[in-house]
């Protein structure tokens, strides 16, 4: 497959969205921001009640991803700036017969930020080819959650696991030194998708990553616990190295996935942050 740097030889957007966040009068906002098109982001708001995280909606009105696009977002968070991001709706990845599609995120966590990522799922279509990666610093009292949602494709029209390739990488730093590295890739084509080890007869796979000096064997049992007790949902959730839980979540619907991840989410939150999930308005 080509390097993603032999992604500047081919015709397809090469978009750009780079966000400097920071306190400012007891909210968080935007210090600074770039974009290219077609990434931008709409008007930011706050959440209710009040607690100065802002929230912010990444855009793109190509309407999905063809073969030889390259979207870079960096965010850059200053120390005790707090942030929710997503997605304005799922990532659509088209046929890339020849190359590939590709989503770079590059996030920096300042001492005592805090950075929430619920981007929508993404719909790989059959013959479609995606590499994303991921790179997060954090700093001391940071807090990181990172969410991840992939479908088999388009369900409703009889692709399912008819893409090519799909591949997502996550690194994650602390204080500079590397305390977690994910790689996993599908090859359909080439692998046995639903056969135990694998997808075990489930075609939807959802990850949630998260990251705090003060993560602990306990929350990550009540997780597990809380997945376990879902109905039409194999999952399990275990301490990284340090710092960090990962959680890996395997279902026949999105919204059973969906949900099981808001309940993770929601108790992470309210053990690391004190605070109960805010009510996301989408649609």
């Amino acid at each position: 497959m080509l390097g993603i740097s032999d992604l500047s030889q081919l015709p397809g957007k090469r978009g750009e969205l780079k966000l400097r966040l920071g306190p400012q009068d007891g909210r968080t906002v935007i210090k600074d921001i770039y974009n290219r098109v077609p990434l931008k982001v709409a008007k930011p708001f706050y959440f209710e009640p009040e607690t100065g995280e802002i929230f912010i909606y990444q855009m793109n009105p190509a309407g999905g991803m063809v073969q030889g696009d390259n979207y870079h977002l960096e965010l850059d968070l200053e120390a005790e700036a707090r942030v929710f991001l997503t997605t304005q709706s799922a990532t659509k990845v088209y046929r890339s017969p020849d190359s590939f599609a590709c989503q770079l995120n590059l996030f920096k966590l300042g001492s005592n930020s805090i950075l929430e990522y619920f981007p929508d799922p993404v719909i790989p279509f059959a013959g479609s080819n995606f590499v994303g990666e991921t790179e997060v610093y954090l700093h001391q009292g940071s807090v990181a959650f990172l969410s991840e949602v992939v479908t088999p494709g388009r369900v409703k029209s009889d692709e399912v696991f008819q893409f090519q390739s799909y591949h997502s990488k996550t690194k994650v730093y602390f204080n500079g030194d590397l305390i977690f590295w994910d790689n996993w890739r599908i090859i359909p084509s080439r692998q046995e998708i639903l056969s135990l080890g694998m997808y075990d007869q489930y075609i939807y796979q959802g990850n949630l990553y998260i990251f705090s000096e003060n993560v602990s064997q306990d929350l990550a049992d009540r997780i597990h616990q809380i997945c376990a007790d879902k109905p039409h949902l194999l999952a399990s959730a275990s301490l990284t190295t340090r710092n960090g839980i990962a959680v890996r979540l395997l279902s026949n619907s999105s919204l059973v996935l969906e949900k099981a991840i808001t309940s993770c989410w929601d108790l992470a939150r309210q053990k690391l942050l004190g605070q109960h999930r805010p009510r996301i308005r989408k649609y």
